[in-house]
């Protein structure tokens, strides 16, 4: 009994070291933010991004307002997604590119670049600015403004969800 009881201090220790370790690095921030759509809105915009990536129109549906989500179906846009993935069946987004935010009482505009890469080659980016509204259970997208991609300085790179 007693040596089961110092493995499980010795391991909480470590624990506790692993921690301190990794203090300020975006491992650690991560594990400790709040990373759900209910709290962080630039999580709504990545968690987005990877149903795109997957083909879960479910969950980038789940993601945007109901207004907005008519109008991508109705502008064709979801279909160009659709068939994006199938040219670039290995695509993996591999995160968000943060230039700015600002946060208004229940609304956030984010600028900043989803970032994709592909086996099959480069995948074109563009600058993009990011409407979400604060609604029920989360951040909703309720608008995707793209720019063509000039070459930005002062960017930070949020890792991608799993």
């Amino acid at each position: 009994m007693g040596k089961r009881y110092l493995r499980v201090i010795a391991l909480a220790c470590l624990g506790i070291l692993a921690v301190l370790a990794l203090q300020g690095s975006p491992q650690i921030a991560q594990v400790l933010s709040p990373m759900d759509p209910a709290h962080n809105s630039v999580y709504a915009v990545q968690a987005f991004y990877k149903a795109v990536e997957r083909g879960d129109w479910l969950a980038a549906r789940a993601l945007t307002t109901r207004e907005y989500w008519s109008q991508l179906e109705a502008n064709g846009q979801i279909t160009a997604w659709q068939d994006w993935r199938k040219e670039n069946e290995n695509l993996q987004f591999t995160g968000f590119s943060l230039r700015q935010s600002s946060q208004k009482q229940n609304s956030v505009i984010i600028n900043g670049r989803p970032e994709f890469i592909s086996v099959q080659g480069t995948v074109p980016c563009s600058d993009e600015t990011i409407t979400l509204v604060q609604g029920l259970g989360g951040w909703y997208i309720s608008s995707i403004e793209t720019e063509a991609a000039a070459k930005s300085t002062g960017t930070q790179t949020v890792n991608p969800v799993n």
